[in-house]
C-alpha cells in the first residue's frame, strides 16, 4: 500500500501545480486587461483632444459631464476584472461629414492594436430586399463572419455608414435585426441556419450625417436635439400596426451623441486623417491559442508522470515480492518451526533384524 500513498502525493503536487498555473495566467491576464485600458484611454483622449473633437451640448446644460474618450473608456474598465466583456457598446454619432470622418480615424488611432477587429459596412446595401428577407439574411451574415472565428473576450468594432440616410420609416423593418445583437447581456449574433455568437464584444458605431438629417427640418444643437429627431425617425407613421416602437428601439443604444470639432484642432490632426484604420473585409480572424496550449500541454505532462509514477511503483512492487518468494524457496528449514517426523529405525533394531537373519541362513546352511 505504500506505493499508493506515494501516488497521492504526486497527485497533490501536480495538482498544486495546476492551480498555480491557473491562478498565474489569470493575473497575467488581468495586468493584460489593464495594460490595454489604460493604452486604449490615453490614445483615444489624445486623438479626440488633438483633433478637436468633443460632444455637442447645450451651454445651459450642465448635465453633460463626460467627454467623448470617457464613452469608450468607462466602456473598457467593465471588462478588466471580468473573463468576458459584460455587453457590447452601441453609440448613434452625429455630426458633419468631415467631422465624421475624424471621428472614424481618431477611435481608429485607439484601438491601434492587432487585436482589435475593425470593419465598415454601408446599411444602404441591404434595404433593396426586405420584403423578401433577403436583406436581413444578408446582414446577418456579414455580423456572423466578422464574429465567428473571434473569442468573446477580444474587441469588434462595426461602424456602419450612412444611418440617417437609408434606415427611414419606409426600411424600419431591419432594425429588427439589430435587437438581439444589441440586447445587453443577453446580445446575441444569429443566421437564417441557426447558427448564435455571444456579440457582447462588439462596439457599433451608427453615423449619422448632419446632410442627411436635415431633411427633417431639424436643427440639431445637442445630443438631447438628436435624441429627439431620432426617435421620430424610428417611429412608424402607422403607430397601430407597430410592433417595436421607436423608444424601444433607443433603448437598445448605449449613448447618442452628437459631436463637433471646436477651434482646438492642432496639426498633428491631419495624421490621423491620411489613415485608414478601419477593414471592410472580413478576413482579419484573430484567434489566440498559444495560452490554451501550454495548459494542455501541462495537464498532458501531468498525466504522463503519473502514469510513469504508477508503473515504476508497480514493477518494483512485484520485482520485491519474487525475490522475496525466491528467498523463501532456498531458505533452510527452521529449526523451530513444527516439521511431521518421519518414520526412523534404530541401530538396535537394525542390528537385531541382522543377527536374526544370520542365524536363520546359518540354519539352513546345517541342514
Amino acid at each position: 500500500m505504500k506505493h499508493h500513498y506515494i501516488l497521492f502525493i504526486c497527485f497533490i503536487l501536480l495538482l498544486s501545480i495546476f492551480s498555480f498555473h491557473i491562478n498565474a495566467k489569470y493575473d497575467k491576464s488581468k495586468k493584460t486587461k489593464m495594460k490595454e485600458y489604460k493604452t486604449i484611454s490615453k490614445r483615444l483622449a489624445e486623438s479626440f483632444d488633438t483633433c478637436g473633437l468633443d460632444i455637442k451640448s447645450k451651454r445651459s446644460s450642465s448635465s453633460n459631464t463626460i467627454s467623448l474618450s470617457d464613452v469608450f473608456a468607462d466602456y473598457e474598465w467593465d471588462s478588466v476584472n471580468t473573463n468576458s466583456l459584460k455587453r457590447p457598446l452601441v453609440a448613434a454619432i452625429h455630426g458633419t461629414s468631415k467631422t465624421l470622418h475624424t471621428f472614424q480615424n481618431a477611435l481608429g488611432y485607439g484601438y491601434n492594436e492587432d487585436q482589435y477587429r475593425k470593419h465598415t459596412i454601408d446599411v444602404c446595401e441591404y434595404v433593396n430586399d426586405l420584403a423578401s428577407g433577403k436583406s436581413q439574411y444578408a446582414i446577418q451574415d456579414r455580423f456572423m463572419s466578422y464574429s465567428k472565428n473571434v473569442k468573446n473576450d477580444q474587441r469588434i468594432i462595426i461602424y456602419i455608414e450612412n444611418f440617417a440616410k437609408c434606415i427611414t420609416k419606409s426600411t424600419l423593418v431591419l432594425l429588427n435585426v439589430f435587437l438581439d445583437p444589441w440586447n445587453g447581456e443577453r446580445a446575441f449574433l444569429t443566421t437564417r441556419f441557426g447558427e448564435t455568437k455571444i456579440s457582447t464584444n462588439i462596439i457599433w458605431i451608427l453615423e449619422f450625417k448632419d446632410a442627411n438629417m436635415k431633411q427633417y427640418d431639424e436643427r440639431i444643437l445637442s445630443s438631447d436635439d438628436f435624441r429627439k429627431v431620432l426617435e421620430k425617425i424610428w417611429t412608424s407613421d402607422d403607430t397601430d400596426n407597430q410592433q417595436i416602437t421607436g423608444e424601444a428601439y433607443l433603448g437598445r443604444l448605449s449613448h447618442i451623441l452628437s459631436i463637433d470639432e471646436n477651434d482646438n484642432i492642432k496639426h498633428e490632426c491631419n495624421n490621423l486623417l491620411k489613415s485608414t484604420p478601419f477593414d471592410t473585409s472580413s478576413s482579419n480572424n484573430y484567434s489566440n491559442t498559444s495560452s490554451s496550449t501550454g495548459f494542455l500541454t501541462w495537464v498532458i505532462v501531468g498525466i504522463v508522470i503519473l502514469i510513469g509514477i504508477y508503473f515504476v511503483l508497480n514493477s518494483n512492487n512485484s520485482n520485491t515480492k519474487n525475490n522475496i518468494n525466491k528467498k523463501n524457496k532456498n531458505r533452510p528449514a527452521d529449526p523451530f518451526t513444527y516439521a511431521p517426523k518421519s518414520k526412523k529405525t534404530s541401530p538396535s533394531s537394525t542390528a537385531r533384524k541382522g543377527r536374526t537373519k544370520s542365524k536363520g541362513t546359518i540354519k539352513k546352511k546345517t541342514r
